[in-house]
This record gives structure tokens, sequence and C-alpha cells, in this order.
């Protein structure tokens, strides 16, 4: 089981509500709210499909023990900002950044031991290894690829347009096919 939690979430959305409004002809205001929130579930949406963040966050990802290849999951990974473990006595320690690298050669991005190091033995509990990282294509929807940026404006636009129909029952309910066709080149798959 994965054990990750958002440190820090990010402080804008890829898409603007500004934007958004511009490109599907919006000119009054009456549907700000519902947008703005639209524009959030899209880009929550997309992660949990692609298993990436798609703006800057800071995640932490909590082990049992230190490993050779520890997977941090949900990149794009941007940088590590720290590797702290609980030592043999409880204490709360922190690695030196010397001593481990970022490893992003593929898909999948790594915290792997520096060259010659071997790591701490900790104590034996759960949540002993704590690594805090950075995440996301950047801090901007320009960061993104353009592909997730128009699924994501896809959906805003489905819930925009059906969102009262789907909830009395009389409308459709599913998410287009092309949100999944646009972002499935970009998804992280689990095996």
């Amino acid at each position: 089981m994965i054990k990750v939690k958002v440190i820090t979430a990010p402080s804008v959305e890829p898409w603007l509500l500004a934007s958004v409004k511009t490109l599907m002809s919006i000119p009054d205001t009456q549907s700000d709210t519902a947008l703005t929130s639209y524009i959030k579930s899209a880009r929550l949406t997309a992660e949990k499909f692609l298993n990436r963040k798609l703006i800057t966050q800071t995640l932490e990802l909590a082990l049992q023990d230190f490993s050779d290849s520890m997977e941090l999951p949900y990149g794009p990974v941007q940088s590590i900002t720290s590797a702290k473990y609980d030592d043999e006595d409880g204490t709360e320690q922190t690695v030196t950044s010397t001593n481990y690298d970022l490893d992003t050669y593929g898909p999948r991005h790594y915290c792997r031991a520096a060259y010659d190091y071997t790591w701490p033995s900790v104590r034996p509990h759960h949540n002993n290894v704590r690594i805090r990282y950075v995440a996301g294509y950047g801090n901007a929807g320009s960061d993104v690829p353009e592909d997730i940026m128009q699924a994501q404006l896809i959906l805003i636009g489905h819930w925009l347009r059906f969102q009262k129909e789907a909830e009395s029952g009389i409308g459709p309910t599913r998410i287009p096919r092309q949100f999944y066709d646009l972002l499935t080149p970009y998804k992280v798959v689990d095996f």
C-alpha cells in the first residue's frame, strides 16, 4: 500500500477561470462558482487517472524501511526536499542530500542511495522513513502537456453542459471517451 500525503497543495489550477470562460464563450459570472469547482475536479480526475501530479505540489512518501529503489509515486518528480527517518532510538534524523539521488530516467521516478552509501538502520515501526519531494509538470498550465490540458477542458465542458441533467437522471453521466484518449499516452500504469 502506497502511503503518500500532500504536504503543500498546488497554489494554482492548470486552467484559469478567465481562460475557460473565454474558450467556452461564457460572458457572465453566473457559472463562476461551478466552473471553479469543475476546474479543480478536472485536475484531480486527470491526476487520479494518470497516477501523476499536474501542477507543482509537495508530497511525502512514508515507508517501513529504506530500500535500494524507493519509487516516488505521482511524478513527474522535480526534486527531493528531504529524506528523514527514525533511528533505532526513535529519534528523527535527516539523511544528507549528497547521500541520495533522484532517478528520473523513465516514467517512474526513484530515490536511490548515492554511490557507495548505505542507508542507516531504522527503528522497527511503521512510517519510519519519510521522503518529501516536489512533483508536477510545473507552476502553470503552460508547463502541462497540451493533450492533458485539452482533456481537462473536455471534462469541464461536459460537466458544465450536462451536470444538471446527469444529476436528474436524464442526461449523459459518463465521462467522454476523448478525455481518456488524450490522457492514456501519459498514464503511469501500475503492474
